[in-house]
């Protein structure tokens, strides 16, 4: 038994193309960010997935995706919304543009820059990183290691039945992740287990990562567009029995 995590990014937003941050904002999906959502769901229907959960961020451009993407695979059970995979708060720099707060650096340069403690102490109101990662570790043992646990599955090693009501072709779960930028970044990393590690995943608008959970403590990574499966030891995920 094993579970499979894909792992994407809400579509485009009005406030992307604007360079405003979002943070605990709903946010409005772009043309294109609806569009993005649609192929995204056409694909995954392609690659014959049936998924046994999806999950989403229960901020607007999160969940519109979401939806979207369910109408295209036709999946028919409802997504199920989670306060723990929402962004990084920005408190009172929600809606300023970047520019406003970080000055002429590049989208990239303040992206890296999100991940340190410098940044934390510039903007205090800023949602703290440790916080971001308790809200991963959360989502986690509640809905992805509890697979091996019991609550999803049987306990025993078996998976219930209770997709869209179609026949599992594997013993393995599936799950769908609708996220954003820098949370699905540290959800990534308690999958991983690089809870030190201060690289960072970028993830584009859509964008989309496949994570193989063969047990609690051994894991392969690919991106979905053709990188190698890379292996990673999470370690000790005991706490999560």
């Amino acid at each position: 038994m094993a579970v499979e995590i894909y792992i994407t990014r809400h579509g485009e937003t009005q406030e992307n193309i604007a360079g405003i941050l979002q943070g605990w904002l709903d946010g409005t999906l772009s043309e294109q960010g609806r569009q993005q959502s649609e192929d995204l769901g056409k694909r995954l229907k392609k690659m014959g997935l049936v998924f046994d959960a999806i999950y989403s961020s229960d901020l607007g451009r999160a969940r519109e995706t979401a939806e979207i993407i369910k109408a295209q695979m036709g999946y028919e059970r409802p997504v199920e919304y989670c306060f723990e995979l929402r962004e990084r708060d920005n408190g009172m720099l929600n809606t300023k543009t970047i520019k406003e707060v970080n000055g002429d650096i590049s989208l990239l340069e303040m992206k890296a820059m999100l991940h340190c403690d410098e940044y934390e102490q510039m903007h205090p109101c800023v949602e703290k990183r440790s916080s971001v990662m308790a809200r991963a570790e959360k989502f986690a043992r509640e809905n992805i290691f509890s697979w091996f646990t019991g609550k999803n599955g049987q306990g025993d090693g078996s998976l219930r039945q209770h997709g869209p009501g179609k026949t599992r072709q594997s013993n393995n779960a599936k799950i769908l992740v609708v996220g954003h930028g820098f949370s699905n970044s540290y959800l990534i990393k308690e999958l991983l287990g690089e809870h030190d590690n201060i690289q960072f995943h970028r993830q584009e608008n859509c964008g989309l990562y496949h994570i193989y959970l063969k047990s609690p403590g051994h894991a392969l990574m690919q991106h979905s567009y053709g990188a190698p499966l890379v292996t990673v030891s999470l370690g000790d995920k005991s706490k999560y029995a």
